[in-house]
């Protein structure tokens, strides 16, 4: 910068840095305050490019301001002026590829999301329509306690009923969200406040459209979202897009790597499978992801074929409480399978899973259909976050502990998550997998 007279005397020099960081500091809570960093923002470009603007003009602000103040002579107008454009330009840059990156792994995936709409007349079905065309979400239905006949007529099928059906579709469907459409008369009644509280018992965001005002002149200072004002309600810490793009991006560098360096064990278990007992390489089996999604579970076979057959017969000697069935002495498990599952082998190609963006390197263990029936309500919030490969259950004894501590050290890790976090569980991951500690 310096070779250009135009820019002063903009040496790289310590006012420089320090003016650099003052300026990234004050810029991330403009983003902040002026909306721009929520969830919505990213998934909507369009919508939140104003605010990314003024996030920019706000920190370009505070460093001449602080150049001026300071006199800090690495500073000069020009620099200055350089700022908001190219910190503008980079953010928009960053948010369009995120935008593309959520779409396309959504098309990839078949996970697209899915929401409920509680309301039913024309500013309902207007929500729920640009819900679906601006963020390609899939409408499960409408629920009304006191619909029109008219509006019955025009949604058709889509009526599913009153809002105590809530509770059957969450158990039943894949519900990413609920969206309160209802007019203001009715916001207040004893339904809409039972919804928010099953959607938070189970972990589920509930967004309530607040355009409920005629106003001329009035500016609400809500954040935007489905295209009008709205009040989000979230049950956890729900972590930001950027975060979850860095967490799928090292699931797909880290699961790459491992698979790489594993792949001689593949070859030896598979032919170790084989030569132990008649049937596949691979176990299939069907487990919930995000949200209930089914999506197929891949594991080296370590039982015969006949398992599934003998399950039934074996319930009564199942060593674990709740839903999960778990024996340490299981006559199901061949010789090879009882190694493969001792140091984790068996559990290698969920990095397929995990590369298909079915699971992450790091989350709750994805359960089977028939356990998530069993579910009370309240641990349903273990399907509010991508399933993982390991865990806080498998570094803190697996089948050494019960069900219920399982579920409160899932629900912990959901609510505290964090990259460091995920860093910490996979470290603690190896010596556990080593050592094959609670395994069976």
């Amino acid at each position: 910068l310096g070779s250009l007279p135009w820019l002063g005397s903009a040496q790289p020099g310590e006012h420089l840095y320090l003016s650099a960081a003052i300026a990234a500091v004050v810029s991330t809570r403009a983003l902040r305050g002026c909306g721009a960093s929520t969830n919505e923002s990213y998934r909507d470009f369009g919508a939140s490019r104003g605010k990314l603007a003024r996030a920019c003009a706000i920190g370009a602000i505070v460093l001449a301001g602080t150049g001026l103040v300071f006199g800090f002579e690495s500073l000069s107008l020009a620099l200055v002026a350089l700022y908001a454009p190219i910190y503008l330009a980079g953010l928009s840059a960053w948010r369009v590829l995120t935008a593309t990156w959520l779409r396309r792994s959504a098309r990839r995936t078949g996970e697209r999301g899915s929401f409920v709409v509680i309301g039913s007349d024309e500013r309902a079905r207007r929500i729920a329509a640009r819900f679906e065309v601006e963020w390609g979400f899939r409408n499960i239905g409408f629920l009304d306690d006191s619909p029109l006949a008219i509006d019955i007529e025009t949604i058709g099928a889509r009526y599913l009923g009153s809002s105590k059906e809530l509770k059957r579709l969450i158990e039943t469907e894949t519900v990413d969200d609920v969206v309160i459409a209802l007019p203001r008369e009715q916001l207040g009644a004893d339904s809409t406040s039972e919804a928010i509280q099953l959607c938070e018992l189970v972990g589920m965001d509930v967004t309530i459209s607040s355009d409920l005002f005629d106003s001329n002149r009035a500016q609400l200072r809500y954040h935007e979202s489905l295209g009008a004002p709205a009040l989000s309600f979230r049950s956890h810490g729900k972590p930001p897009l950027w975060a979850l793009a860095v967490k799928r991006a090292l699931d797909i560098v880290g699961a790459t790597l491992v698979l790489l360096v594993t792949l001689p064990l593949w070859v030896v278990a598979a032919v170790a499978i084989k030569l132990d007992s008649p049937g596949p390489v691979f176990f299939v089996h069907k487990r919930c992801g995000l949200y209930g999604r089914t999506f197929p579970f891949l594991k080296f076979r370590t039982m015969g074929r006949d398992a599934e057959q003998k399950l039934e017969a074996l319930r009564d000697r199942n060593e674990l409480t709740g839903p999960v069935f778990k024996m340490k002495e299981d006559p199901r498990v061949t010789r090879v399978g009882r190694f493969l599952r001792r140091y984790s082998i068996d559990e290698l190609p969920q990095l397929l899973n995990v590369l298909q963006g079915e699971m992450s390197l790091v989350g709750p263990r994805p359960p089977p259909p028939a356990e998530v029936e069993s579910y009370e309500l309240f641990q349903r919030r273990r399907l509010s976050f991508r399933p993982g490969l390991t865990g806080l259950w498998q570094v803190s004894g697996r089948n050494l502990i019960g069900f219920e501590e399982w579920v409160r050290l899932d629900l912990e890790y959901i609510d505290n998550w964090s990259l460091v976090g995920d860093f910490e569980i996979l470290l603690k991951t190896i010596p556990a997998v080593l050592t094959g500690r609670g395994a069976s």
